[in-house]
């Protein structure tokens, strides 16, 4: 299994107004699904076993309620299974975790950035 690598962005930015509003509630949408995730696992600890792409299958059904855009919840899926895998490479109980204060922006990637189909940024 090779490693996945993440970069964390955190470029300026100015939005005023309605896009403000948007962006700042997509961003709470995709922690409250993370949430849910996150939960669900604890409640079905089986489900910190799934390959990643069961796991983003898991997160649609979970998820697309909260977030109705494909990309954000196959995002969000994708940083709760990542940080599944670390705890269980660490040892750590997958029941014990927590989500600290943050939120995730996301956004297309440009072209020359290769197969990555999305920039996340968490703050």
């Amino acid at each position: 299994m090779s490693a996945v690598g993440y970069v964390t962005l955190r470029p300026p930015f100015h939005v005023a107004g309605e896009e403000a509003r948007l962006i700042y509630w997509t961003a709470w949408l995709s922690k409250l699904c993370a949430h849910r995730l996150l939960e669900h696992v604890k409640h079905t600890p089986l489900l910190a076993d799934l390959s990643q792409y069961d796991f983003i299958r898991i997160g649609r059904k979970l998820c697309y309620d909260i977030i109705p855009n494909r990309r954000y919840v196959d995002g969000v899926s994708t940083l709760i299974h990542a940080s599944l895998q670390g705890a269980k490479a660490l040892g750590i109980d997958v029941a014990r975790l927590e989500l600290k204060q943050w939120l995730l922006f996301q956004s297309e990637a440009e072209p020359s950035l290769g197969p990555n189909g999305f920039i996340s940024d968490i703050i």
